[in-house]
């Protein structure tokens, strides 16, 4: 089954609302304010299957989920999140789950899942009237503040936060960003970004907010919603330290007025920072709570049987291709898995096999599963008797079952680009270098520096958030973004980035040749990072220009190819990525005649027809997939190809 993940935006508020209020997990990470404010940072998205709320972003550059909330069968929504995970390359993973959830995971599935805290993500829960009386010795500093900020500023002014405050809270937001210096700091800038998308959206998102005004001038504002009916997250709170004490008052101004059948104020995590760590612990928190993350553990060994074939498979793999040793073995230790392997068998033995390797792929503001065909080869006794075009037809209908929504390849010689066109593949990727030149020019502050990685493990996060920010484009899990950093070594190849400050702001994948440097990769933040990371590669290699990857997917020639495996759900995305189209198209599909039938697009939607349009577009499905691929400029790179 797929599961029809769509983006979460604050139109959606109601709807996640109507789970979240019913669940007795308090941690901030289910606030629906946090959930829609953070969705350009995490890509959050959300579907409702069977009674749950499902909910998919990405951490660290690695596809997670949060815990399903909802009532019905867990398990059986459990393992559809694996399946899910793992027709888009990872092992699932869900993170922020608290100690409730974990009982009932364990209670669904036991030993499925291995669960490890991290002290730094813990959530700090205060008994709302107890933040409201701050009553006790261990509390007196704060209400010293509070009592010389009185006495400082005996007419200043509690005002709740309403729309019309909204352009004075991002001004004093505006004027914090510049005394913290957060231009540098990557998480504070991001932090700006989910400030003003929340306070645009303050009635959808149902956020309660106060403000603090010094003749006149706002000095301190905060803003929260609910997360359950017991507990109400505080997720932003500003203020201007030149008035003494401001902090300490908001905090008590707002705690005042949050509604009284609030039970906990949740402000949220130290993020491991010192100095937050000592202020939020000052006031004397009732409960941290604790957040796992969940794994689902490895699965059992490989059976005597699919040994044997996994040891058949390659060695028709080492007499197919004049691959090296060394990335065979890298090859079946990273890529290869039993359930990955299509083979089909004669005489006792392998006798042609290939790969179905999962990749995502972003597409219109979704992560769509997709199918990679690696390592195709057929044993040289048995060729010219249809083995390959039968072994394609069986992965064709694997692909099916397992959700993949379309499939693709390189073919390894321009003539086998014929040769898939019998099985509906088109051709759909690109190819293409620009040259840039050097300029020569450096940053003369030093804020930015250069340098080759010895260890590209440590940057992938980087790359992958910054391939995920592309809208049509092959993705690579963590997983298989370690065995790309493996290959690159294996043929020479150097990672290259520039740094501000402790912040990775460009990188490139490296590859010096007698003719030329290239570059297969080369993503950055900003052009004067950009810039930077060419001189440096440009110089140390004595060239004046360099050939970089063209990441249009306009130029050069045709490598890669694919072919629709799902078309109406294909069709339905389409749908919504154009949805000024008004058509009516008829698909034709030999193989997967599941595909065969009538379709009509209109309003972002697509709807199966159970008649003929007389004005329909006819499609074959490799026609199909060319208007839907092809035609919008799609990306590969980076793959285990070259």
């Amino acid at each position: 089954m797929l599961i029809p993940f769509r983006p979460i935006s604050a139109a959606d508020a109601e709807v996640l609302r109507s789970y979240t209020m019913q669940s007795n997990c308090m941690n901030c990470d289910m606030n629906v304010a946090n959930l829609c404010s953070w969705q350009f940072l995490y890509h959050t998205e959300y579907a409702e299957v069977d009674g749950f709320l499902l909910l998919r972003f990405l951490l660290d550059g690695q596809v997670t989920y949060m815990k399903p909330m909802g009532k019905g069968d867990l398990r059986s929504i459990l393992q559809l999140l694996i399946a899910d995970a793992r027709s888009l390359g990872d092992t699932l993973r869900m993170a922020c789950v608290c100690p409730c959830a974990r009982d009932v995971m364990e209670e669904a599935m036991p030993g499925a899942f291995t669960f490890t805290t991290n002290r730094d993500s813990a959530d700090y829960l205060y008994l709302r009237e107890k933040l409201v009386i701050l009553a006790g010795k261990k509390l007196q500093p704060k209400r010293n503040h509070i009592n010389k900020f009185k006495r400082l500023y005996p007419d200043y002014e509690y005002r709740p936060l309403t729309a019309e405050l909204v352009p004075e809270c991002l001004r004093l937001a505006e004027e914090w960003c510049l005394t913290n210096d957060c231009r540098e700091q990557r998480a504070a800038m991001a932090e700006q970004r989910m400030m003003a998308y929340a306070l645009n959206h303050i009635e959808e998102l149902q956020i309660l907010g106060g403000t603090l005004f010094v003749e006149g001038r706002m000095v301190a504002f905060t803003f929260g919603a609910r997360i359950n009916k017991d507990a109400f997250d505080v997720c932003v709170e500003k203020a201007d330290t030149n008035y003494e004490g401001t902090y300490a008052m908001i905090n008590n101004e707002f705690a005042a007025r949050i509604p009284e059948d609030i039970t906990y104020i949740n402000r949220e995590e130290d993020l491991g920072l010192e100095g937050l760590r000592k202020a939020k612990l000052s006031y004397q928190p009732d409960l941290i709570l604790d957040k796992m993350t969940a794994t689902l553990t490895a699965q059992p060994s490989e059976s005597e049987e699919e040994r044997q074939v996994r040891f058949e498979t390659r060695h028709l793999w080492e007499s197919s291709f004049a691959d090296p040793r060394a990335f065979i073995d890298l090859y079946f230790r990273e890529k290869y898995r039993t359930e990955r392997n299509e083979v089909i068998q004669r005489d006792g033995r392998v006798v042609a096999a290939l790969q179905k390797l999962p990749y995502p792929m972003t597409y219109g503001g979704n992560l769509l599963p997709a199918s990679y065909i690696s390592g195709a080869c057929t044993d040289e006794a048995y060729r010219r008797r249809g083995l390959m075009g039968e072994l394609l037809n069986q992965a064709h209908r694997s692909m099916q079952t397992e959700g993949a929504l379309f499939s693709f390849l390189i073919p390894a010689t321009p003539e086998l680009f014929a040769y898939y066109a019998k099985f509906g593949y088109t051709p759909c990727f690109r190819f293409g270098w620009k040259t840039v030149k050097a300029n020569g020019m450096v940053p003369s502050d030093g804020s930015l520096m250069v340098d080759v990685v010895d260890q590209p493990s440590d940057c992938l996060a980087y790359l992958r958030a910054k391939m995920q920010e592309r809208p049509l484009c092959v993705q690579h899990p963590i997983s298989d973004l370690r065995a790309v950093a493996d290959d690159m070594r294996l043929a020479g190849d150097t990672m290259w980035v520039t740094r501000r400050g402790d912040n990775i702001v460009a990188l490139a994948i490296c590859r010096n040749e007698t003719d030329g440097t290239l570059l297969r990769e080369c993503i950055y933040d900003d052009k004067e990072a950009h810039d930077a990371l060419i001189n440096a590669i440009a110089s140390h290699y004595g060239r004046t220009e360099l050939d970089v990857l063209d990441t249009t997917g306009h130029e050069g020639d045709f490598f890669g190819m694919a072919r629709i495996i799902h078309a109406e759900d294909m069709l339905g995305l389409y749908a919504q990525l154009h949805p000024e189209l008004s058509l009516a198209l008829s698909v034709t599909d030999e193989l997967l005649t599941e595909n065969n039938g009538h379709y009509r697009l209109e309003g972002g939607k697509c709807h199966r027809l159970t008649e003929p349009c007389p004005s329909a577009e006819p499609h074959t499905i490799a026609q199909l997939t060319h208007r839907l691929l092809t035609e919008e400029n799609p990306l590969m790179s980076l793959m285990m190809n070259d």
